[in-house]
C-alpha cells in the first residue's frame, strides 16, 4: 500500500479553500488557491491601500515593504536588504539577465529541466551578445536524486561559462537537485549562477545564506499560497550593485532594496500579503506541513504508478522529490488525443481532474502536485479517470474490423 501522510493540527483541516467542491485539484505547482485566512488578509490590504492610495502607495511604500522584506528575509534566512520583491520568479530571472554583463560570444549554460520561459529569456539575451545556451541532458532516475556530473563537468570545461542558471526544483520533472554542489563548482570557477527556486519556498527548508548563490529567486504564491505575483530575487553582496530590476524607475542608483521597492504603480497588496501568508503557516507548522505535503504526493505517485502499472521515473525520496512527482502514463493513452493539452483538458472537463500533462522525450507524463486541500482521493479519482480511458479505448479497438 502506498505511503499515507502524517495526521496535521485541527487548524490545518479548517483553513478553508475557495476551491470549486468538484475539483481534484492537482496543479498547486503551477499556482494554486489562496486560502481563506489569506484571501481575507489580502482584501483588508487592498481596502487600505483603496482607501488612502497616495497616502499608501506614496508616501509609506519603502517603510511597508521594507517590513515584508524583513519577513521574507527571515523565512529564507538571509540579509533584508538582499531581497529584492518581483511579481514571480521569471521576472527575477530576467532581471539577472538583463544585469549581468555578458561578453561577446557569451556561453550560457542550463539543464534540459529549464522551465520554458526560462529558457526563451536565456535564448533572447544570447542572440543579443552572438553568444549560445547550452541545455546540459540530464536524465532522470528511478533511484536517488539525480546525477549533477555532466553539468559539473560543463562548468568546470577549459571555457567556463559566463552565467548558469539552474532550478532546485525542476519545473517539467519535479525533480530536486543539489544547487549547492552547483554553485560551489560555480564559484571555484568564477562563474555567475543563478538559482530558480521557484517551486522552493514552501516546499523545501529555505537557507539562501547556505546556498550563497549570486542570485536565487523564488516564488511565494506556490506552496506559501500568498496571492498571485509574489515573488522575490536575492542578490548576494557581490551582484548587488549591478542587479536591477526589469522596470527601470525613479529609484535608479539609489540601491537594490530601493530600486526593487518602486518600480512604478502595482498591486501593492499582494506584496503585503506575504508576512501574513508565512505566518500562517508558521502557525500551523511550516515543517510538518512539508512533511504531510511530500507524504500525500508520495502516496498518490505511488497509486498512480500501481494503478496504471508504468515503473516509477523518478525516486521517491525526500532528496529526490518534494511536494510534486512525475507519474508516466500508459503509452496509449495518446491515441485519441492530439497533444498533451488536449488530454489535460478532458481530464478537467469530463473528469473534473485539473493535472498537467507533460511531453518529457516524447513519453507522456502527468505531474501531480499536493497540499492541505488535498486528500488521497485526489490521485485515486485521476487513476480511475486515465482507467476509464484506457477502457474506451480498448472497446473501440475490439470492436473495429480486422484489416483485411
Amino acid at each position: 500500500m502506498p505511503v499515507q501522510p502524517p495526521s496535521l493540527p485541527d487548524r490545518a483541516a479548517r483553513l478553508g479553500w475557495p476551491l470549486r467542491g468538484d475539483l481534484a485539484f492537482l496543479n498547486h505547482g503551477s499556482f494554486g488557491s489562496v486560502p481563506t485566512p489569506i484571501q481575507n488578509a489580502y482584501d483588508r490590504h487592498r481596502q487600505a491601500v483603496e482607501a488612502d492610495p497616495i497616502e499608501v502607495l506614496g508616501r509609506q511604500c519603502e517603510g511597508l515593504l521594507a517590513g515584508v522584506r524583513r519577513r521574507v528575509a527571515e523565512f529564507v534566512n538571509a540579509d533584508p536588504d538582499a531581497i529584492g520583491l518581483v511579481t514571480n520568479a521569471s521576472a527575477g530571472v530576467g532581471a539577472v539577465l538583463r544585469s549581468v554583463p555578458l561578453p561577446a560570444g557569451a556561453r550560457l549554460v542550463t539543464t534540459n529541466h529549464v522551465y520554458n520561459a526560462v529558457r526563451m529569456a536565456m535564448r533572447h539575451r544570447a542572440v543579443e551578445v552572438g553568444g549560445t545556451v547550452e541545455e546540459v541532458h540530464l536524465p532522470l532516475r528511478a533511484v536517488g536524486p539525480i546525477d549533477l556530473s555532466p553539468l559539473l563537468d560543463s562548468i568546470r570545461r577549459d571555457d567556463p561559462p559566463a552565467v548558469v542558471i539552474v532550478d532546485q526544483i525542476t519545473s517539467p520533472t519535479a525533480a530536486v537537485l543539489d544547487v549547492r554542489s552547483v554553485v560551489a563548482a560555480c564559484r571555484a570557477r568564477g562563474v555567475a549562477v543563478l538559482i530558480d527556486g521557484a517551486h522552493a519556498p514552501g516546499m523545501l527548508p529555505m537557507d539562501l545564506s547556505s546556498i550563497d548563490a549570486d542570485w536565487y529567486t523564488g516564488n511565494l504564491h506556490k506552496w506559501t499560497c500568498a496571492p498571485k505575483g509574489c515573488g522575490f530575487l536575492h542578490a548576494s553582496p557581490r551582484v548587488r550593485g549591478i542587479t536591477h530590476p526589469e522596470t527601470i524607475s525613479h529609484n535608479l542608483g539609489q540601491g537594490f532594496e530601493k530600486e526593487f521597492g518602486w518600480q512604478g504603480t502595482r498591486d501593492l497588496a499582494a506584496w503585503l500579503t506575504i508576512p501574513d501568508a508565512l505566518d500562517l503557516w508558521d502557525s500551523i507548522g511550516t515543517a510538518a506541513v512539508r512533511d504531510h505535503n511530500h507524504a500525500l504526493c508520495r502516496a498518490g505517485k505511488e497509486l498512480l504508478e500501481q494503478a496504471w502499472g508504468v515503473a516509477p521515473i523518478q525516486a521517491s525520496t525526500r532528496d529526490a522529490m518534494g511536494s510534486m512527482a512525475i507519474i508516466s502514463l500508459p503509452q496509449r493513452i495518446r491515441g485519441p488525443f492530439e497533444n498533451p493539452d488536449s488530454l489535460m483538458v478532458h481530464l478537467h472537463d469530463e473528469h473534473r481532474v485539473e493535472v498537467p500533462v507533460i511531453d518529457w522525450e516524447g513519453q507522456w507524463h502527468v505531474r501531480i502536485s499536493a497540499h492541505l486541500h488535498n486528500t488521497i482521493e485526489d490521485y485515486e479519482r485521476l487513476a480511475a479517470a486515465i482507467g476509464r480511458a484506457l477502457k474506451a479505448l480498448d472497446a473501440t479497438a475490439a470492436s473495429s474490423p480486422a484489416p483485411a
